[in-house]
C-alpha cells in the first residue's frame, strides 16, 4: 500500500457530511458528493460535531491548543476537486481534528462578531 504524504491548508479540506457518526442524530439527512463544497453543507458538518456532545469537540479543541497538534495522527483524505485551485479534498478519516482546527482558526481570524450589547 503506498501512503503519499501532502501539506494542505485547512481551507483544502472538507468535512465529511455523510460521516457514519452522522447517521443516528436528529436532522441528519444525506448529502449527495457534488454538494460537499457548498459553505452551508460544510457549516452543518461543523455544527454537528461542534454541538453534539458525545464527539467532544470542544475537549479536543483544548487539547490541541494546550498540547499542539500531534502529527503522527494522520488525516486521510481522498481528492474531491483536484483540478480545482487550489485542490479539495474530503476528510476520510480526522473530522474532529479537522473541525477543531477549523474552529480555533475562525477564532483566531475573529470568529463571530459580538453583539453591540456586549461592547
Amino acid at each position: 500500500m503506498e501512503v503519499n504524504e501532502l501539506e494542505l491548508s485547512p481551507s483544502q479540506l472538507l468535512l465529511d457530511p455523510n460521516n457514519y457518526r452522522f447517521h443516528d442524530l436528529s436532522g441528519y439527512k444525506p448529502v449527495s458528493r457534488t454538494r460537499y463544497a457548498e459553505a452551508g453543507v460544510q457549516e452543518r458538518a461543523l455544527q454537528f460535531l461542534r454541538d453534539t456532545q458525545s464527539f467532544n469537540l470542544g475537549a479536543l479543541r483544548e487539547s490541541i491548543i494546550s498540547n499542539g497538534f500531534v502529527p503522527f495522527e494522520q488525516i486521510v483524505v481522498e481528492a474531491y476537486k483536484p483540478d480545482a485551485t487550489p485542490p479539495l479534498y474530503v476528510v476520510v478519516e480526522g473530522n474532529r481534528r479537522v473541525a477543531a482546527i477549523k474552529m480555533m482558526l475562525s477564532d483566531h481570524n475573529g470568529g463571530p462578531l459580538l453583539s453591540q450589547s456586549l461592547s
